[in-house]
């Protein structure tokens, strides 16, 4: 990163809030200070002069009462019951996929499936938590104490963050599948330069989102930041071009079709249909931190003509 870390402010509170939450015994209180500070079990049983299973007994009370299965789960329960509390500090300026990392790690989820969990939450790839984790933890904190550390800059919030990509994400049959919740962010301009320099984002809101299934609404057609370009340039010496969506995390255009018009495996060099009958989510007017529609759809889907005229000019069908 690296980051100025600066001090926590952790204090515990003598009296709870009046939430009717769990008031833990001075003992509860104790190993759980030791534990939002970043200490290990042992590191606490060498300090308390306690038995390493007293201590370990002390820590399985505090999960049971809060309801959660992992040391991360806790400390982030300790802040938002009040048992802790920590004093805010400004913000870093962070990439959004390590922000996005850094806002599950208090997920209530084993060690062992962290990264599938916070990979499915977010769209990115285990790849990419992996390596936003490794980051985090090169920081030299241990996860409760990141954790603590993500409450005070806001990042970590009481409710568990939502963020979905517009990638296809398993094969969906033909019932489109329930519209989950997106996590909204501020409209960016162009991030990945779909559009040529002559044509200027458009304001109106896209009337399209949520989750779909590619062949029956609209099929999609995949092509690269480049070709998407090259295509909205020469299209507007012809007629209003149809809705486009820009995948961050993929950096790759989707243009959306008339179901039905192209054949099954189309493709030329610069472009290729989406199999059919696979599940997409798209953006919000407003985009999600995966995703935004360079072209928002309005009303009318790109027709084929347009299609095969300024993408290759001819059908092209995979041999096998």
């Amino acid at each position: 990163m690296p980051l100025p870390l600066a001090p926590l402010t952790i204090r515990m509170p003598e009296r709870m809030p009046p939430t009717g939450s769990w008031v833990p015994a001075p003992s509860h209180r104790a190993v759980l200070q030791g534990l939002v500070h970043g200490m290990t079990r042992d590191e606490y049983a060498a300090e308390s002069g306690l038995a390493r299973s007293t201590v370990a007994g002390y820590i399985h009370a505090c999960l049971t009462r809060c309801s959660v299965i992992c040391i991360r789960a806790l400390a982030g329960q300790a802040i938002r019951l009040g048992i802790a509390t920590v004093a805010p500090l400004p913000a870093p300026d962070l990439p959004d996929a390590l922000t996005a990392v850094w806002a599950y790690l208090a997920a209530d989820v084993r060690d062992d499936t962290l990264t599938a969990h916070i990979a499915r939450a977010t769209g990115y790839t285990r790849t990419m938590v992996d390596a936003a984790l490794a980051e985090l933890r090169s920081l030299g904190e241990p996860d409760s104490t990141l954790v603590v550390r993500g409450c005070a800059y806001g990042i970590i919030t009481p409710e568990e963050p939502r963020t979905l990509p517009v990638l296809p994400r398993q094969h969906a049959g033909k019932r489109p599948l329930p519209s989950p919740r997106q996590h909204p962010v501020p409209p960016r301009a162009d991030p990945l330069g779909l559009l040529p320099e002559t044509m200027s984002r458009s304001t109106e809101p896209s009337v399209l989102s949520g989750p779909w299934v590619t062949g029956f609404a609209f099929d999609v057609v995949r092509v690269s930041p480049e070709v998407c370009r090259t295509a909205l340039a020469t299209l507007q010496e012809w007629h209003r071009p149809g809705p486009v969506v820009g995948s961050i995390e993929a950096r790759t255009a989707f243009f959306l079709v008339e179901p039905g018009t192209l054949p099954d495996r189309w493709r030329t060099a610069g472009a290729r249909l989406w199999k059919r009958g696979m599940s997409v989510q798209l953006p919000t007017s407003s985009g999600t931190c995966t995703a935004y529609w360079a072209v928002p759809y309005t009303g009318t889907y790109w027709n084929t003509h347009s299609i095969v005229q300024i993408l290759g000019g001819s059908f092209t069908t995979p041999r096998g």
